[in-house]
């Protein structure tokens, strides 16, 4: 990836950025619609500025953008990812507890072998976000997204450590504490 490609990704996250619910509502409401086979086209003139309309990249684009158009609400945290997005969305009312049907949806999208698989699965996780107004850091999943074909795997295990992780119960101990606490006891 060279960098007039990554600008201009970047310009893309900018784009989606500045729209206005009240001032653009024409605009998300096309971009919405590249969540539809049917109508994915609507999204086109919008994100072809930003990408080749054949390229396999376009799904990614496309995806992005519709979800934004239906969720704005931005997850800005630096260790944000999908997998703190679908924890949030996942914890219910009793402390420490998940949703089962948020669990299964978690596990099939880190099932999903292509990207234009976890796309077509991100609907409804992104719907959801919205009902419970869970944000979403955007551009960490566009870039997950963006490079799905060389790092499918690091990505979803780093989702995953983020969706199942549990919080430090003791300090770790260092090496050199573990020596010096076998020497005091000898």
């Amino acid at each position: 990836m060279n960098n007039q490609e990554q600008k201009e990704r970047h310009t893309f996250i900018k784009y989606l950025y500045g729209l206005s619910p009240e001032k653009d509502r024409g605009v998300l409401a096309d971009l919405r619609r590249g969540f539809s086979k049917a109508t994915e086209t609507r999204s086109w003139p919008y994100i072809g500025r930003f990408c080749k309309l054949d390229a396999d990249q376009r799904i990614v684009f496309q995806t992005i953008a519709a979800g934004y158009a239906i969720n704005p609400k931005i997850d800005e945290r630096p260790f944000a990812d999908f997998g703190t997005m679908m924890l949030a969305l996942s914890l219910t009312e009793k402390e420490n507890e998940r949703s089962v049907t948020f669990d299964v949806a978690f596990r099939r999208i880190l099932a999903c072998a292509s990207v234009e698989d976890v796309c077509e699965r991100l609907k409804a996780p992104i719907l959801a976000s919205k009902a419970k107004n869970v944000p979403i850091p955007w551009e960490r999943l566009f870039w997950d997204l963006l490079t799905w074909d060389k790092r499918a795997e690091e990505t979803k295990i780093k989702w995953a450590a983020n969706y199942w992780h549990v919080p430090n119960v003791c300090d770790p101990v260092s090496i050199e504490q573990e020596s010096e606490e076998e020497e005091s006891l000898q």
